[in-house]
């Protein structure tokens, strides 16, 4: 049994798999978190492919369940039809892979092949907006199976009034007696670093772990030289030059680390005027307020300059590059997910 799992897991990651084997003639299953209880690992929407040979990418637990996902979805392929399964994690299976306590997870599993066949063309859909930088909505009936994409917030909202007023989660909802499962598919969240400098390169690879799609903004020769970033872009502009080229949209986190006025203003005053989750720049208290009025003085709005998150990262006592590199992402994610 082939595992592809340390590809990215991705939901559109696992979706591009999966029709990458529907093309190769393989039969294909789409496994699906619905819903979950307690400590379980993966968030709902989280998916994982698997085909008819037994290999799968992704993943809907972490490990704790996938062999019996992988065995139902095997019977899903030669019998048709979709089905809903409910796992339970015990405390012991949650030890074995590392989890603090068990929890309950809630997953359908849709053929991609066969009778009831998921329809691979809005996959398809899916990954080509994703792959512009736009979001879009599958939902599904859970009764009838009738699935329905949406390509915009908005449209999904005026359809369904009732769906939270806060950040959209993949997750179930309820239209009458109907339960609905909405699933969330977004471009992966980009991190602009203005800077090629020490606390960068501890920056960017965590970036990459954690799911983020770093580029570095750097003029200066010596700190944007072949080999300080592999494998990430870097672009030699003056970074609001470079803010204008990349866009930020409202997957996007920017950051200033070169400490120099002159090489971060024109970047941080690009990017509090975008629509960006997350500006941050680095420096004291006393720096900050000097930057505040520079950029007063500028002409950027007080508004803006309330967004932007100066000293940049949590305060947990970082003192190193590594250490502020972390309470830099730390501080991403958190505004990513709309903890703070």
């Amino acid at each position: 049994m082939a595992n592809l799992s340390q590809e990215p897991d991705t939901a559109v990651a696992v979706l591009c798999k999966a029709l990458e084997w529907l093309n190769q003639g393989h039969q294909v299953a789409l496994a699906t978190v619905l819903r979950t209880w307690g400590s379980a690992p993966r968030r709902a929407g989280s998916m994982v492919a698997i085909n008819d040979a037994g290999a799968f990418c992704g993943s809907v637990s972490g490990g704790c369940v996938e062999t019996g996902v992988l065995e139902e979805a095997l019977e899903v392929m030669e019998q048709g039809g979709s089905r809903t399964l409910s796992f339970e994690i015990s405390d012991e299976t949650a030890w074995s892979v590392g989890l603090a306590c068990g929890g309950t997870i809630a997953i359908r599993i849709d053929p991609m092949t066969g009778p009831g066949a998921a329809r691979a063309d809005l996959y398809e859909v899916i990954i080509a907006r994703v792959s512009q930088r736009r979001s879009c909505f599958l939902v599904t009936d859970l009764g009838c199976g009738r699935v329905d994409l949406y390509d915009s917030e908005a449209s999904l909202r005026e359809l369904f009034p009732g769906l939270p007023s806060v950040q959209l989660e993949a997750g179930i909802f309820r239209v009458g007696e109907q339960q609905k499962f909405l699933n969330v598919f977004q471009p992966l969240a980009r991190l602009i670093v203005l800077g090629g400098v020490h606390i960068a390169q501890m920056l960017v690879p965590m970036a990459l772990l954690a799911g983020f799609e770093p580029v570095v903004v750097e003029r200066r020769k010596a700190f944007a030289a072949e080999g300080r970033f592999l494998g990430v872009p870097v672009l030699m502009e003056e970074a609001g030059v470079a803010l204008g080229m990349l866009s930020p949209d409202t997957r996007t986190a920017v950051v200033a680390l070169t400490h120099n006025p002159e090489l971060d203003d024109p970047g941080l005053i690009a990017a509090l005027s975008s629509p960006a989750f997350y500006v941050g720049a680095l420096g004291s208290r006393r720096t900050h307020e000097q930057r505040r009025q520079r950029l007063l003085r500028g002409g950027v709005g007080l508004e803006q300059v309330e967004r932007l998150h100066a000293p940049i990262g949590l305060p947990i006592g970082a003192s190193t590059p590594a250490e502020i590199a972390v309470s830099i992402l730390a501080e991403i994610i958190s505004e990513l997910r709309g903890k703070r």
